[in-house]
């Protein structure tokens, strides 16, 4: 004869009460504000919890995902291996697509709580999780683990979309032991029968490409990692190459001038984020660029891409300081493009050698930012000429001759005479009855203003 199982009056309470409140985490209102409630149960509240988190699977997720929530914060041995075999569960349910997106989601939360619990048997469940599909959530997970076996399985997720960010992250803490799988990726182009490299792909091995950089940088495996990128500066892609390039102008290997020409050719860059990362590579290699950029900016362009990459050269010899680019910079003030003038303005504004005639050559431009940006380069490097600050005053742009005043007030003194010899003078040497007006009216104001300070000192 069996005998019966007497279960405690308290245990049994629990169990009811935990099975209550569990069926009421599917109220999609009331599951949240209970949750706390249903967490306190405690170990009591396990099994119903998983039972709810293996359920059926459903388009909507989240109260589901509230259960997962429960297991990690009670986070007993219990709780830990429910989620465990939740998460095995989930990831071999074979879907339809609209379903397999929900699921994923969940997966990738329960993949976050399981990070909290470092453990073997974890680690093997995210491995199997991973190997079924590409999950974000496993892969960051995985990454906290730093478990070897997870090396290529992150390698696959480069070559997801979605996957591909997280994955450079978890690859980031792996550190020498990811340099050999990252230097294959970035070697083989996976192109089907006669056809182009898909873009997941090659965004894939631009990823490569950069994780090899920071790996040189850090000195982890940094030969191989060199090796492959001088390699890589030969690619097919242009993408790639770049990548490369911009890799070994930041790792400090002396392979870095031999990506000059490709980051030179890069400037052309559509993307203005992309251009300003190889513009911060080119000036990381320093004299080896700068040469070949002042070489570039007395080619003649030919098309947009060839003005876009002039425009950008300029930008790069002026965060050089390029004293050799001074004589070409001012050849740019005969430019038909008022951006490409606008830029040799700010390219000599940043080389301390460029003296005042190379920026005054511009004070005469017919674009009024053109001579605002000179006026300006000027002021702030103390080169203004009291003579041609007073003529400037004269200038038929409102803003020219605000901050031409401001000037002459800073140094009224110095600026008496052309002032007044504009003043006696109606506004010669200027010509034209409303420039000589202007330069007249502003030059007696200014010159009444500075008696009327006299006059209140001490």
């Amino acid at each position: 004869m069996l005998k019966s199982i007497q279960v405690k009056p308290e245990n049994r309470d629990a169990s009811s009460r935990a099975e209550s409140l569990v069926e009421r985490l599917r109220n999609l209102h009331e599951g949240p504000l209970i949750l706390h409630e249903v967490i306190h149960l405690g170990d009591a509240a396990v099994a119903p919890l998983e039972r709810l988190l293996r359920g059926a699977p459903d388009a909507i997720y989240h109260s589901r995902s509230l259960a997962a929530r429960a297991l990690a914060a009670i986070g007993s041995s219990e709780a830990v291996a429910a989620l465990i075999r939740s998460l095995l569960d989930s990831v071999s349910r074979e879907l339809e697509p609209s379903l397999l997106e929900a699921e994923s989601v969940l997966v990738n939360h329960i993949a976050e709580h399981l990070s909290r619990f470092p453990g073997p048997d974890v680690t093997e469940a995210l491995v199997t999780a991973l190997r079924h599909r590409r999950y974000p959530g496993c892969a960051a997970a995985l990454g906290l683990t730093r478990e070897p076996r997870a090396i290529p399985l992150l390698i696959e997720c480069l070559y997801e979309d979605a996957a591909r960010p997280v994955a450079v992250s978890a690859l980031r803490r792996f550190g020498e032991a990811a340099t050999a799988p990252l230097t294959q990726a970035l070697r083989e182009a996976r192109v089907k029968r006669d056809g182009p490299e898909p873009p997941s792909h090659i965004d894939a091995r631009v990823a490569s490409a950069r994780l090899l950089g920071e790996s040189c940088r850090t000195d982890h495996g940094g030969s191989i990692a060199v090796q492959a990128l001088i390699k890589a500066l030969n690619d097919k892609q242009r993408a790639v190459r770049i990548e490369a390039a911009m890799a070994l102008a930041h790792c400090g290997a002396r392979a870095a001038e031999d990506a000059v020409g490709t980051l030179a050719v890069g400037l052309d860059e559509e993307n203005w984020a992309r251009a300003e990362e190889i513009i911060v590579a080119l000036v990381c290699i320093g004299p080896a660029a700068e040469r070949m950029l002042v070489a570039m900016l007395g080619l003649r362009p030919r098309d947009a891409w060839d003005r876009r990459r002039r425009l950008r050269t300029v930008e790069t010899l002026g965060r050089l300081g390029s004293a050799r680019a001074i004589g070409r910079l001012r050849q740019l003030r005969e430019s038909v493009e008022p951006s490409l003038r606008l830029a040799a303005v700010r390219a000599l504004a940043r080389i301390p050698s460029a003296d005042a005639d190379s920026i005054a050559l511009f004070l005469g431009d017919h674009d009024p930012a053109v001579r605002l940006r000179a006026l300006q380069a000027m002021r702030r490097r103390g080169m203004l000429d009291p003579g041609v600050t007073t003529r400037l005053l004269a200038d038929e742009d409102r803003q020219v001759r605000k901050l031409a005043t401001e000037a002459v007030r800073e140094n009224v003194d110095s600026a008496l005479p052309a002032l007044k010899e504009a003043a006696w003078h109606c506004g010669a040497p200027l010509h034209g009855v409303a420039p000589r007006l202007r330069l007249w009216w502003h030059a007696c104001a200014l010159i009444a203003s500075a008696a009327r300070a006299r006059s209140v000192l001490p």
